[in-house]
């Protein structure tokens, strides 16, 4: 039998779903963002990056190319290591997490980007405390033994989550 822990992180692993439901009552589905949803992750971009200044990007440095996103889409869905967080509302994207690997050489193996961004209306809620939880515990089944480091930048909410889930 399969731990808790073995059964999220495999989510992403076999392209699972995971439903969570949030103190709203509503039903939001956290899986991989896959090629086909390459148009609601630009829309979602865009959103995130007018309504909050901690964004690696302004509304106007976003990626207007949906084949361009299809492509990232498609390689980090083929890469071993690299990987989405991506909660699903009614079929649209209301929060993205993406995990990349620094550089493939031995000393970095275990160190990855991370970046996530959630829609003003559902923070607060749990979502992105929910996401990372599954990014830190597949980033630590990818990894090569030694854990995963989450390197941050501006936000200090955002470092305090991440800190909260790498102390469990």
């Amino acid at each position: 039998m399969m731990s808790s822990h073995q059964i999220i992180s495999r989510i992403l692993i076999n392209k699972r779903l995971k439903e969570i439901i949030i103190p709203t009552g509503e039903k939001i589905i956290l899986r991989s963002a896959k090629k086909e949803d390459a148009e609601s992750v630009c829309a979602h971009k865009y959103i995130t990056s007018e309504e909050s200044y901690y964004m690696a990007r302004y509304p106007e440095e976003c990626e207007h190319d949906v084949s361009a996103i299809e492509t990232r889409l498609s390689d980090i869905e083929k890469h071993p290591q690299n990987f989405s967080v991506t909660a699903f509302k009614d079929g649209k994207v209301i929060g993205d997490l993406g995990v990349t690997q620094i550089r493939n050489h031995i000393k970095f193996r275990h160190r990855a980007y991370m970046g996530i961004s959630i829609q003003k209306k559902y923070w607060n809620c749990g979502l992105g405390s929910q996401m990372v939880d599954i990014a830190v515990k597949q980033a630590k089944e990818n990894g090569e033994g030694e854990g995963v480091k989450l390197i941050q930048d501006y936000n200090q909410l955002y470092l305090q989550i991440h800190i909260w889930c790498l102390d469990e």
